[in-house]
């Protein structure tokens, strides 16, 4: 069940089929079970292309136009994404209408990462961009080879992620070690193995770098409404550096059972006391 359940995230279905799918619900090595060095170290690389720092998005026919959304559908996030791609944005995303037309026509979805100062992220960015990450089939889940994707995205003046051709035909244990070795202000790499399983391996760097947080304000009104945001969430502890982690449980133990494990624990704003 687990497996569906990441192969559903961002799925959006429809009265005709699916309408779009997007990268499915993947991890860092050794973050879950299945995702552990040793299961995988054998393992050949297929390919291997930058991890970016940002929001994953996907094209959406919407009816009378396309749009952007990220795995939760057309949220705040994807929102002001769509007003920077047609705002301040549009003169860098090139033919960004007529990729999605191409992709749309071979039954595919296209998916992006939106990088910049627009999110919470770790890897400093000067100017937003929106780069084409995968070109996924809608019906069977697979990937479209990276070669196609890079000529695709040249031709409509696209950005696109960057390939680490040094990479592919390695085994995912001499990939992991290169990658663990790097230096340098890199979050890391994915990988898509032969089996098809997508993997993300990180930087020493990354896992050690302090977080940030960037916003791009619409106007001085939604800095403000922001900001007040954020000081609710922060008096109610609903911010991720104020979130624990809790290791050695299995993975289908519910929230109520975790907190039972320490008195005086409150979901959304208790205190462990």
């Amino acid at each position: 069940m687990a497996s569906v359940r990441r192969q559903c995230r961002g799925l959006v279905v429809g009265p005709g089929g699916v309408v779009a799918r997007p990268l499915y619900k993947f991890f860092s090595v050794g973050q879950v079970e299945d995702m552990r060095g040793r299961r995988l170290a054998e393992a050949r690389v297929l390919e291997a292309t930058e991890k970016l720092d940002g929001a994953m998005l996907f094209g959406v026919w919407a009816g009378e136009g396309w749009e952007l959304w990220s795995k939760g559908g057309l949220s705040k996030v994807a929102e002001e994404a769509m007003q920077w791609v047609y705002g301040e944005g549009a003169a860098e995303v090139g033919d960004l209408l007529g990729l999605l037309e191409v992709v749309e026509a071979m039954g595919c979805t296209t998916v992006f990462k939106w990088v910049g100062r627009q999110a919470r992220v770790k890897v400093k960015e000067r100017e937003a961009r929106l780069v084409l990450l995968q070109v996924r089939r809608k019906v069977s889940g697979g990937y479209v080879e990276y070669g196609l994707r890079r000529d695709m995205a040249e031709v409509h003046g696209v950005a696109v992620v960057g390939s680490r051709d040094d990479l592919v035909g390695c085994s995912f244990g001499e990939a992991l070690e290169r990658v663990r070795q790097e230096e340098g202000r890199k979050e890391g790499v994915v990988v898509r193995l032969e089996d098809g399983q997508m993997v993300k391996i990180k930087t020493k760097w990354w896992l050690g770098a302090k977080q940030y947080e960037y916003r791009r304000w619409r106007s001085e009104e939604h800095r403000d409404k922001e900001k007040e945001r954020r000081r609710k969430k922060v008096v109610k502890m609903q911010v991720q550096e104020l979130r624990a982690v809790v290791v050695g449980l299995p993975g289908g133990v519910s929230p109520q059972v975790v907190l039972g494990l320490w008195g005086g624990a409150k979901k959304g704003g208790g205190v462990l006391r």
